[in-house]
C-alpha cells in the first residue's frame, strides 16, 4: 500500500518535470540515479533545487519527488541528520513523517536495533494521534499498514506491540489500527522497480508471490492463535479481514484456500472467524486485485452471509488446449443464507459419493478452491485442476 502510495507520487510527479526538461534532465529521473548510486550528497543539491522549482501542475511536487528516492538511502550515516535539516525548512510533508521513519527502521533493524527501535516508536506516536482526529485518519494507513516493524522482524519482536495492541489503557481507535497494521500486508509479489526492467520470467514471478504468501500466512496464523483469547471473535476478525484475504487471494489462485481451514474447524471462534472476513470486505469499499474472489460480485454473492456448498463429479483429463493437459470436473453449487444441519440435502444436491460433497463455506471460490484440493489429492503430483461449475442454485429462505 505505502509503496503503491509512494510510486503513483513519483510517476505523477517526474512526468510532469519530464514534459518540460526532458527525461534525463527531470528531478524525478536525476534522483532516481543518485539513489541507485546511493549518492547522498547528489540528493543535498537535489532538494534544494526542488525547494526553488514550481510545481508544473495540481499533482506535481518537486520535493516530494526527490524525498521519495532519498528514502532508498536511509541506510546513510546522516541520513536522519539530512531529513532534520530539511523539516527544519519545511520541506518534508506531513504525509511523508511516517515514510521517512519506516525507511530508517528498516535499514537499521538488524544493524542498530535501538536507533529503529526509536523510528517505530515515532510511527506508534504520531498514528496514536492520527488515530483519535477525524482528519488525520489517512495518517494512521501511513505509519502502521505494512510497517517493517509488523512485517519485516520475528514473532518474538512482535510482544510489545501485541500488548499494546490489546491494552485497555490505549485508546480504541489506535488498538483496532494497531490490529489491523499486525495482520495486513500487500504486494506479495516482487517488488518493481521505476525504470527497472524485471528479469523474472512469469511462472518466477508467480512462484515468488506463493512463497511470499506463504510465508505471511504462517506469521498471520501465529497472529490470530496468540490473540483468539485476548480479543472478541468480531473485533479480531474485523481488524484481520483485509490481510487474511491478500493471502486467500493468492492461495485461491493456485487452488488453495487458507479461509477453508478456518471455516470448517471444530471451533466455534474459528468459524465465526471465516465468515466475519467476508462479511467484513463485503461491507468495505472494493479492491480491484481481490476481485477474483468474487467477493463484491453481486451476481453471485450476496451482500450479507451466505453458505456454499459444491457437489463435484470426477476429474477427467483433457489434454488438448492451448493451456495444455488438465483435469477438469463438473460441479454443481448450492448457496444457502444458513448452515444446513448435517451438511448438503440430499435432494438439493444429489451427489454420487458423500465425498463429493464439500462445504459449507463462505464465498463460492473458496468451496471451489476445496475441491480441487481434494481431487488433486488422488492425482499424479503436479496435475492442474479446474472445477467448472455448470449449475447454480439457492435455497429458500427457512
Amino acid at each position: 500500500m505505502l509503496v503503491r502510495y509512494l510510486a503513483i507520487l513519483v510517476t505523477l510527479a517526474c512526468a510532469s518535470g519530464c514534459v518540460t526538461v526532458g527525461y534525463e534532465g527531470a528531478l524525478g529521473y536525476r534522483s532516481r540515479n543518485a539513489a541507485e548510486q546511493q549518492d547522498a550528497q547528489a540528493f543535498v543539491e537535489l532538494m534544494e533545487e526542488a525547494s526553488e522549482a514550481e510545481p508544473k501542475s495540481r499533482l506535481d511536487n518537486p520535493k516530494k519527488t526527490v524525498l521519495t528516492h532519498f528514502l532508498d538511502l536511509a541506510k546513510d550515516p546522516a541520513y536522519l541528520q539530512t531529513i532534520d535539516a530539511w523539516n527544519a525548512k519545511g520541506w518534508i510533508d506531513e504525509d511523508m513523517i511516517c515514510p521517512v521513519y519506516r525507511a530508517h527502521f528498516g535499514a537499521h533493524a538488524q544493524s542498530s536495533p535501538k536507533q529503529a527501535q526509536a523510528s517505530a516508536q515515532l510511527c506508534l506516536q504520531r498514528a496514536r494521534a492520527a488515530s483519535l482526529a477525524k482528519d488525520r485518519a489517512w495518517e494512521v494507513d501511513l505509519c502502521l499498514m505494512g510497517a517493517p516493524f509488523f512485517t519485516k522482524t520475528s514473532t518474538p519482536t512482535l510482544q510489545p506491540y501485541l500488548q499494546m495492541a490489546t491494552s485497555p489503557d490505549e485508546p480504541e481507535p489506535f488498538r483496532r489500527a494497531m490490529l489491523k497494521g499486525l495482520t495486513f500486508r500487500e504486494d506479495f509479489s516482487p517488488r518493481e522497480r521505476w525504470g527497472v526492467t524485471s528479469t523474472l520470467t512469469p511462472d518466477a514471478q508467480k512462484l515468488f508471490t506463493h512463497r511470499q504468501a506463504r510465508q505471511w500466512q504462517r506469521r498471520l496464523t501465529w497472529l490470530l492463535d496468540t490473540l483468539q483469547d485476548k480479543v472478541p471473535a468480531t473485533e479480531l476478525a474485523i481488524a484481520s479481514a483485509r490481510g487474511v484475504m491478500e493471502v486467500e487471494q493468492v492461495m485461491n489462485s493456485r487452488g488453495q484456500s487458507f479461509v477453508a481451514r478456518y471455516a470448517a474447524s471444530e471451533d466455534p471462534v474459528r468459524r465465526q472467524w471465516a465468515w466475519a472476513w467476508v462479511r467484513a470486505l463485503k461491507h468495505a469499499e472494493p479492491v480491484d486485485h481481490l476481485g477474483g474472489l468474487g467477493i463484491w460480485d453481486r451476481g453471485r454473492e450476496p451482500s450479507g452471509d451466505a453458505y456454499w456448498y459444491i457437489c463435484h463429479g470426477p476429474a477427467v483429463l483433457n489434454e488438448g488446449g492451448v493451456l495444455g493437459p488438465r483435469y477438469v470436473a463438473e460441479a454443481r453449487s448450492l448457496q444457502s443464507q444458513v448452515r444446513l444441519a448435517g451438511g448438503p440435502d440430499a435432494p438439493a444436491m444429489a451427489c454420487a459419493a458423500p465425498e463429493q460433497q464439500i462445504g459449507p463455506f463462505p464465498l463460492e471460490q473458496i468451496a471451489r478452491a476445496v475441491a480441487v484440493q481434494q481431487l488433486k489429492a488422488s492425482l499424479p503430483t503436479g496435475a492442474r485442476v479446474i472445477v467448472r461449475i455448470t449449475t447454480r442454485k439457492k435455497t429458500k429462505n427457512p
